[in-house]
C-alpha cells in the first residue's frame, strides 16, 4: 500500500513539473517574441516598441518570478504532503492492529469490557429483572459481597430471584482455607500484623474485613438453602427457586457469572481487592456459528470443575426465620 502511494505521489509531481516547466517555457518564447518585435518596430514606431520591449520584459520576469515561486510552494508542499502521508500510514497501521484485535476478540466470545464492577453489575441486576421462573444464575467468587452481603449492590435482586423462581448455584471460598487466609494476609497487612500463621495471627485474621465478608455471606448461604429449597412457596403461593452452594478451598482465580448464554469474567489478583480489575461479558456463539465460542467453554468447564472440587455448603442446624430483604434494583454498596 506504501509503494502504490508514493507511486502515485511521484506520477503527481512529475506532471505537475510538465505542466509549470511547459508554461514557463511558453512564457519564456513569448517574452522574447515581444523584445524582438520591439526592436523591429524601433525605427518605425517608438511608442509601440518600447511597449512591445516592457511587455516582453515583464512576461519574462513573470515567468521566472513564477518558477521560483512554484519551487519554493513545491518544497512546502512535499513536506505537508509526506507529513500527511505518514499520519495516514500511522493511522492505517492503528487501524488494522484495531481490526485483528477486535476480530480475535469476538471470534473468542467476547462482546464487551467493563472498566469496572459496576456498569457489570448494572447489567447482571438487569438480566435478573427480567429473569423467567425456573431461569438458572450460577455465580463463582470469593465472598460474592455483590450477592449475598446487605452492603451488596444486587442482595436484594438475588432475593427477589429466588423468591420468583430463579434458581442459583453459587461457589465461596471456603473461610477457613488458606487460601482466604493468604488473601487476608495480602489485603490487609500492616505493621501491626502478627507473623503469619502463628496464634496471633488467627486473632488478627478472624477480626479482618475479608474474614467478616466471607462469615457474613457464608451464614446468609446457609439461611437460604433452607429458605430456598425449590419446594417452598412464596407469597404469591408459587414455588421458589433452588438456592445450592458450594465452598471450594483453591485460590480464587476468577469472578464469574453466568445466566442463560450470557458470562461475566473478571480475573482476581493479588495487587488489590476484587472488583478492581475489567470484568469482560462473553457470549455463548457468535454471529455465524451454533458452537460455543471458546471462552464460554472454557470458563464453563472451569466452573464445572471447580463445583466437583468444592464441598457442599451445610445448612444451618435449625430452620432460620425468614428476613425482611431489600426488594427493587440492585443495592448500593
Amino acid at each position: 500500500m506504501k509503494s502504490i502511494e508514493k507511486d502515485s505521489l511521484y506520477q503527481v509531481f512529475m506532471e505537475r513539473y510538465r505542466v509549470v516547466l511547459l508554461a514557463t517555457t511558453l512564457s519564456a518564447v513569448v517574452g522574447l517574441v515581444l523584445m524582438a518585435t520591439g526592436e523591429w518596430l524601433h525605427d518605425r514606431s517608438h511608442l509601440w516598441s518600447s511597449i512591445a520591449t516592457e511587455a516582453g520584459k515583464v512576461v519574462i520576469v513573470t515567468s521566472v518570478v513564477g518558477l521560483i515561486f512554484e519551487f519554493v510552494m513545491h518544497d512546502r508542499f512535499v513536506k505537508r504532503v509526506t507529513r500527511d502521508v505518514k499520519r495516514l500510514d500511522e493511522s492505517i497501521e492503528v487501524l488494522q492492529r484495531t481490526v485483528a484485535i477486535t476480530s480475535g476478540a469476538i471470534e473468542s466470545g467476547l462482546s464487551a469490557v467493563y472498566s469496572d464492577r459496576q456498569k457489570a453489575i448494572d447489567d447482571i441486576d438487569g438480566l435478573l429483572k427480567e429473569a423467567k421462573r425456573g431461569d438458572h444464575l450460577m455465580i463463582a467468587g470469593i465472598s460474592l459481597g455483590d450477592f449475598l452481603c446487605p452492603h451488596g449492590r444486587l442482595y436484594g435482586r438475588t432475593s427477589d430471584a429466588l423468591t420468583a423462581g430463579i434458581n442459583i448455584s453459587a461457589l465461596l471460598l471456603d473461610m477457613g482455607s488458606e487460601a482466604a487466609k493468604t488473601r487476608a494476609q495480602r489485603e490487609e497487612i500492616g505493621p501491626e500484623t502478627p507473623k503469619f500463621g502463628t496464634p496471633l495471627w488467627l486473632e488478627w485474621y478472624y477480626e479482618t474485613s475479608c474474614f467478616d465478608e466471607l462469615k457474613t455471606a457464608s451464614d446468609l448461604a446457609r439461611s437460604y438453602l433452607v429458605r430456598f429449597d425449590g419446594q417452598k412457596r412464596n407469597a404469591k403461593n408459587e414455588q421458589v427457586g433452588r438456592f445450592e452452594a458450594r465452598i471450594y478451598t483453591l485460590t480464587p482465580l476468577c469472578f464469574l457469572a453466568i445466566y442463560g448464554k450470557t458470562m461475566f469474567l473478571e480475573s482476581y489478583h493479588y495487587a488489590g481487592r476484587g472488583g478492581e480489575s475489567p470484568i469482560m461479558k462473553i457470549a455463548q456463539t457468535t454471529k455465524g456459528s451454533q458452537d460455543n465460542s471458546r471462552l464460554f467453554s472454557i470458563y464453563m468447564k472451569h466452573f464445572n470443575i471447580l463445583c466437583g472440587l468444592a464441598t457442599p455448603l451445610e445448612p444451618p442446624a435449625y430452620d432460620p426465620p425468614a428476613q425482611t430483604e431489600p426488594s427493587g434494583g440492585a443495592v448500593a454498596g
